[in-house]
């Protein structure tokens, strides 16, 4: 799905979400969100990964461009 505006985006965030912002693979995104720092958020009991929406742009902010 293709969102227009921040605002439009799922309130959480998955890693396939996260792939297609930042236009890399999916393995890719895991790696990144499973990187410190990064504002992860893990389902206990399960293996599911999301971020807030906006929690996600402000790191992403904080980064500018020394993602690893």
């Amino acid at each position: 799905m293709t969102y227009k505006t921040q605002e439009e985006l799922p309130l959480f965030l998955t890693a396939h979400d996260i792939s297609n912002l930042l236009s890399v693979s999916e393995p890719t995104s895991y790696k990144i969100m499973k990187q410190e720092g990064f504002p992860l958020i893990k389902f206990v009991g399960c293996r599911s990964m999301r971020v807030k929406r906006d929690d996600f742009f402000e790191w992403l902010n904080s980064v500018k461009g020394n993602l690893k």
